[in-house]
């Protein structure tokens, strides 16, 4: 029987222009205009064995994979120094209440370097999954987003009965357009795991003896 993610919004525009969509309706414009193969010299052709990133099917699978949270409001961000010399971020946008953040003492680590307040993406979407079914948040890592970070996490959404906010850190000054993709939602069922490790003489494996070949 197919499981059912079901995302529930009280806001009636985001409902209506940017509702939640599967991944693979985000493929990167780059991804989707490289061949398939190149060449030895990394020139791409079409008709080599040298198979380029297109060709890498645990690549394929994690675009594909889970669903689309996008922006819904224009947004511009200009990363500003605090009477502390903290980075924060000073923000533009239409729904005022939809961006907001975190003090560093919260998570008072520095990244880039830099000690950084937080700004968090308030949601407009909760997420509702079976009993023993919870998702993960990431970042589309291939969207190749430059101007800041979004925080992964796991949260119980069979249990969790309020929207996910997203919370992240600026890089630099940045701007979203409505539509835009931002976090990645991938339900999985909970289950306990045990761990092993053991040795295995790898020179008795076939990939192995396919590669020293190559």
């Amino acid at each position: 029987m197919d499981q059912k993610i079901k995302f529930f919004s009280y806001d009636e525009g985001a409902y209506e222009l940017y509702p939640p969509l599967p991944a693979n309706k985000f493929i990167p414009d780059w991804y989707k205009n490289i061949p398939n193969f190149l060449n030895s010299d990394g020139n791409y052709i079409t008709d080599d064995d040298i198979p380029s990133i297109k060709k890498c099917i645990p690549v394929r699978d994690y675009m594909t994979s889970g669903y689309v949270i996008r922006n819904c409001y224009h947004v511009e961000a200009k990363i500003a120094k605090d009477k502390l010399s903290i980075n924060t971020v000073e923000h533009r946008c239409k729904l005022n209440d939809y961006i907001a953040g975190h003090p560093h003492p919260q998570c008072p680590v520095k990244m880039n370097n830099e000690k950084n307040h937080y700004f968090k993406i308030v949601q407009p979407w909760r997420i509702k999954t079976p009993p023993g079914y919870s998702c993960l948040f990431y970042q589309p890592y291939y969207q190749l987003n430059e101007s800041f970070d979004l925080f992964p996490a796991i949260v119980d959404t069979d249990k969790h009965d309020d929207s996910v906010n997203l919370v992240g850190l600026a890089k630099k000054d940045f701007e979203i357009l409505p539509g835009d993709p931002l976090m990645v939602v991938l339900p999985f069922k909970r289950e306990d795991w045990k761990m092993e490790v053991e040795f295995e003489d790898y020179s008795e494996q076939t990939a192995y003896r396919y590669f020293i070949k190559k």
